[in-house]
């Protein structure tokens, strides 16, 4: 199956493309070993849903746009919230975010990998309606 993708280093916007799975993991991999960026992806025959994630210093965030209008953030069960922001890539800049959404970046490439493998997002974890 194909997928649309974008994935971004720092000062480098990405742009789209179209290509295979595991082509998109080893740019991701090779993205991760940078140890920052941010990416999107969806199947290349549906626009939604889309996820994205942005990752920094071994930390990542996760999003899902569900449909045109929905965007909801993947919540870290068993983590607390506290007022400890932690600032994290996105598309165009850096986004803070309460450690309650903040996972290890293993763990979130984790579910991200069980998104490219299903195709739905649904049963990744809890989601947060922004």
């Amino acid at each position: 199956m194909e997928l649309l993708w974008t994935a971004t280093a720092p000062g480098v916007l990405g742009v789209e493309r179209r290509t295979s799975k595991e082509s998109y993991v080893r740019v991701l991999m090779e993205l991760m070993d940078e140890g920052e960026g941010y990416t999107e992806a969806h199947f290349a025959d549906a626009d939604y849903p889309t996820l994205t994630m942005g990752f920094r210093g071994g930390h990542a965030v996760v999003h899902q746009f569900a449909d045109e209008g929905t965007v909801l953030l993947l919540h870290a069960e068993n983590r607390s919230y506290d007022a400890v922001l932690v600032s994290m890539p996105s598309i165009e800049e850096d986004v803070d975010f309460e450690s309650g959404f903040v996972f290890p970046l293993d763990e979130a490439w984790n579910i991200f990998k069980r998104f490219l493998d299903y195709g739905s997002a649904k049963e990744l974890g809890a989601w947060i309606l922004l």
